[in-house]
């Protein structure tokens, strides 16, 4: 009992990390414990601009019916990115626009720490010290950036978690921008060029030598030509027919879509003549406009899902399009299309039947569900039946999935 009074008894100030906010200090934003009250000053008198009105509507318009509140995180990301920070009045604003309970939205704002419950300056600089960037001497570029900006009202730094560019420890982020590589010097000039009003190059640091996350004293693997196909696999083995479970595609029979292996020629018949409708062009400029300058392709995915959802299927045309679009190599949505599940590059039914066999709804009776359905719809030319791994659902196996549609706790007369 003495002990617990005595931890009680201090200031819960001194167990949580500074965070330098405009000049000053708080507790770290993510730790700070939050009320939201309706009667907050701030409670009131938010909405979208015209321009996010436009961006908000085309981010719900991808998400099926009864599922808008899936888009509550770009949403409030957007809202943050008008007003500066999130207060009360935008989450309310962001809950009632989504149809959905505010007390779920607070939740949301809350857990993740890219959402800033309070006001922070012009440019918000985290300086990530996990681990690897401890190592390479994030601490020393922390309290270096900690004294530099401790007098400057329009900088917040922050001390954070992983940003996910440990091969090129230490670094930071600023607002959108990534400066990795850093001595004290580097951040020194990043610093100095933004307070001149110029865009600083975002990326490895010149004095690194490094165009990206490459090893800094050179190529450790990859170091020859790849082995050819086959290498190293057991002679009973090369049948690859062999390996892959079937899949039943319009009344008829296929190795499993994910598995093929696709070749992408120019001189495809479907290569050509394929652009977005006039609504999914309106929907795919909204999509883009929510991420920064330069980062263009990384709405890459939701592209490639209109493109699909508009065609049917994702042929070669469309996978062209949308790195044309987007201005990315071709070659980098090939890479994307064929590697996620959920892209068809070739064509399927009306009706796209996914059952999901992996260990809890093979447990309960997953497999006979998949037979049953196959056998079921082996003459339908409109329905897709194929095998696939798990959906999410675990705890209401067996289940499939049709379409955008979950159907949970089946039976072979379900």
């Amino acid at each position: 009992m003495s002990y617990l009074k005595t931890f009680l008894s201090h200031s819960f100030s001194k167990l949580v990390p500074k965070t330098y906010i405009c000049g000053g200090s708080a507790r770290l934003l993510s730790d700070v414990s939050f009320v939201h009250r309706e009667t907050d000053v701030d409670s009131k008198n938010f909405e979208f601009n015209a321009d996010n009105k436009k961006r908000a509507e085309a981010i719900v318009s991808i998400y099926p019916e009864g599922f808008r509140s899936a888009a509550v995180i770009p949403l409030l990301d957007l809202a943050q990115r008008q007003y500066g920070w999130l207060p009360l009045k935008a989450m309310n604003y962001v809950a009632d626009y989504l149809q959905m309970p505010r007390m779920r939205v607070y939740e949301v704002s809350t857990f993740y720490t890219m959402f800033n419950r309070q006001p922070i300056g012009k440019y918000h600089v985290q300086v990530c010290t996990t681990t690897p960037c401890m190592l390479r001497g994030a601490q020393e570029v922390y309290e270096y950036t900690k004294e530099l900006l401790k007098d400057e009202k329009d900088f917040t730094v922050i001390e954070v978690e992983c940003l996910g560019a440990c091969v090129n420890a230490p670094m930071i982020q600023i607002n959108d921008d990534y400066y990795e590589d850093l001595t004290n010097e580097d951040v020194k000039q990043i610093i100095a060029d933004i307070k001149a009003g110029k865009r600083p190059k975002a990326g490895p640091s010149a004095q690194s030598g490094r165009l990206a996350c490459e090893p800094k004293g050179g190529l450790t693997s990859l170091t020859s030509p790849p082995p050819g196909p086959g290498f190293g696999c057991r002679s009973d083995l090369h049948s690859f027919s062999k390996l892959v479970p079937k899949t039943y595609i319009c009344g008829g029979s296929a190795r499993l879509l994910s598995d093929v292996s696709f070749v992408h020629r120019e001189t495809d018949v479907d290569s050509k003549n394929f652009e977005f409708n006039a609504d999914n062009k309106k929907r795919a400029e909204a999509i883009v406009s929510i991420y920064p300058e330069g980062f263009r392709s990384a709405a890459v995915i939701p592209l490639l899902d209109l493109a699909q959802r508009q065609y049917g299927w994702l042929p070669l045309k469309a996978m062209n399009y949308v790195a044309d679009y987007l201005q990315m190599p071709r070659m980098r949505v090939y890479e994307v299309s064929t590697f996620y599940t959920m892209f068809n590059r070739q064509p399927i039914g009306k009706y796209h039947v996914q059952v999901c066999t992996t260990t809890p709804c093979m447990l309960r009776g997953a497999q006979e569900v998949y037979e049953y359905t196959k056998e079921l719809l082996k003459d339908e030319k409109d329905f897709t039946v194929i095998e696939v791994e798990c959906l999410g659902a675990c705890v209401n196996a067996p289940m499939i999935q049709i379409n955008d549609d979950y159907y949970e706790d089946l039976t072979n007369e379900d």
